[in-house]
């Protein structure tokens, strides 16, 4: 009976230190830069082989720190790139004890080595989903809370609040090509049938925008003249599918220019798509928006779908939510610029008419699948 309540103790002890670890991580200290130097050449065992150097800030005087990381395992963690440091991790937060105390005027380093097969979450949305020869993140998480999916990949803040730049080093495959967000620097070949892709985003983004895809892919490019200059355009496909693109992506550079005219300029250094196997619909990573390689078909059929992510880098990127509770601000914004692209691209009517077929859905249906009537507040 003392070993069983011992037991209990030490779990409820454990407990309250996660939870404080978790309440206080945002708080305590912001991250500036996320470094991230990834492995994905083992696609046998869906091994993901990774380095995360951050860059801190303290809000407080700290002389530890927590941050989230999930499924992962741990190897080893560094500050400044010497000190070795003791650390935690009980699968989904990761607690660090620094050798010494760091207050607001400090800046530091901290290394995390770590590996492991990433997660998608039990609802099959969000998470780091593998192929025979895809591997890439879905940054939002439909069930699992907190949302924010940055965690089954890397340790972070995994939170709407903080915001940082990014750099990733994503070595893979002689025979394939790492996708991520911001601008390609450089490319190495190893020697060693691999190959290193250098990618870096100076803008700041919360840690659900960022993302890695590794496939066979060709790059379709183009470049739109924009409000504040010429801006490129990746869209990332397998080679089989290349033609298509161009036929479902035509009317691309006339969103931007409708988006542009209505909310203003594109602040991002690209616009940005990368085709995944994924039939769930597509997310908004920033500069690179994981599209479903089926809306890639040649036709015209999803023209709205590449308009709502693409809005999103107006409206869920660049001013982001708080919390979760208010993602539908994100949602509903760049659900409205659809209609918005229709009425510009195809006239009144026919946006009308989607509008009306969009409320018909709702009132017929929204209460079944939402499993009973539900207050807005």
């Amino acid at each position: 009976m003392k070993k069983i309540a011992f037991v209990l103790f030490s779990c409820l002890i454990l407990l309250q230190y996660i939870t404080m670890a978790q309440s206080l991580k945002s708080d305590t200290i912001d991250v500036l830069n996320y470094n991230l130097v990834l492995d994905f050449t083992d696609f046998n065992n869906q091994i993901l082989t990774g380095k995360a150097s951050l860059k801190i800030t303290p809000k407080m005087s700290i002389n530890s720190l927590s941050l989230d990381l999930t499924e992962l395992t741990t190897d080893s963690v560094k500050i400044n790139s010497a000190t070795q440091c003791n650390f935690i991790h009980n699968n989904e937060v990761l607690y660090i004890n620094l050798p010494s105390t760091y207050s607001q005027q400090d800046t530091f380093y901290l290394d995390i080595f770590y590996h492991g097969h990433p997660i998608s979450e039990p609802g099959g949305w969000g998470g780091f989903y593998w192929t025979n020869s895809y591997a890439y993140n879905i940054g939002v998480a439909m069930i699992d809370n907190p949302h924010n999916y940055g965690r089954v990949m890397y340790p972070c803040l995994d939170d709407f609040i903080d915001r940082a730049s990014y750099n990733f080093e994503v070595t893979v495959k002689s025979n394939h090509t790492a996708v991520c967000g911001g601008i390609l620097q450089n490319v190495v070949d190893n020697g060693n049938d691999t190959k290193t892709f250098f990618w870096e985003l100076n803008e700041e983004i919360p840690t659900y925008l960022s993302s890695v895809a590794v496939g066979e892919y060709i790059a379709i490019e183009d470049t739109f003249n924009g409000i504040n200059g010429q801006i490129p355009i990746f869209i990332y496909v397998q080679p089989a599918d290349s033609q298509k693109a161009v036929s479902s992506f035509a009317k691309l550079k006339t969103t931007l220019s409708i988006f542009e005219d209505k909310f203003g300029p594109y602040e991002w250094p690209r616009v940005g798509y990368v085709s995944v196997p994924f039939n769930g619909g597509a997310m908004e990573h920033a500069t690179n928006i994981a599209y479903p390689r089926f809306a890639i078909d040649g036709g015209l059929n999803y023209e709205t779908l590449y308009a709502h992510e693409l809005a999103h880098h107006w409206f869920g990127d660049l001013i982001t939510c708080h919390h979760e509770k208010e993602m539908w601000i994100n949602e509903g914004w760049a659900s409205f610029t659809e209609f918005t692209f229709t009425e510009e691209v195809y006239g009144k009517e026919a946006a009308d008419l989607n509008i009306i077929n969009l409320l018909k859905d709702v009132l017929e249906y929204a209460h079944i699948e939402d499993g009973g009537y539900f207050a807005l507040s």
